[in-house]
């Protein structure tokens, strides 16, 4: 379905961890890479599925961080 469910989950949380651990921003980043390859790989989304649930994802994850004004640890 578009967008991607799975592609929106994962870059929604994103801001999220990288805000907390900022060390391990390149492995979060790639997991959600991961992600999207498979959801891709197993034929189940169009890749403008996956860009675009990454972009709404990513949008929502990174309006809460701000708006809730969430600190690091």
């Amino acid at each position: 379905a578009f967008p991607s469910g799975h592609a929106a989950v994962i870059f929604c949380i994103l801001p999220l961890f990288t805000r907390i651990y900022p060390k391990f921003k390149y492995y979060f980043y790639s997991l959600a890479s991961l992600v999207l390859y498979n959801r891709l790989y197993l034929g189940v989304h169009y890749f403008t599925d996956l860009i675009f649930g990454a972009i709404i994802g990513y949008s929502f994850g990174y309006f809460f961080l701000k708006n809730l004004k969430i600190a690091p640890p």
